[in-house]
């Protein structure tokens, strides 16, 4: 199934971003006194992670590329941590 994709203005984008981080910022304002300024910041990383998984999830994987998988491991042998260059 082929969709087309709807071109969204930048100015919207940016308009959604700020208002994602405002809002976020305001309503974790009470959040902070229950379970501190790392537990907020690490709950507010969370709900940002959550909400771009379901959003962009499916679009990047219906999109990503195949790679057969000896291309994609040909770089684990002189990624090891074993491995030390021969002089």
């Amino acid at each position: 199934m082929n969709q087309r994709s709807i071109p969204i203005p930048a100015s919207a984008l940016a308009v959604t971003a700020m208002l994602s981080v405002q809002l976020g910022s305001a309503l974790s304002v009470d959040l902070i006194a229950t379970v501190g300024a790392a537990g907020t910041a690490w709950l507010r990383l969370m709900a940002g992670a959550i909400i771009f998984v379901v959003l962009a999830g499916a679009a990047a994987q219906r999109d990503a590329p195949r790679v057969p998988a000896p291309v994609s491991q040909t770089g684990a042998p002189t990624c090891s941590p074993d491995s030390t260059p021969s002089r």
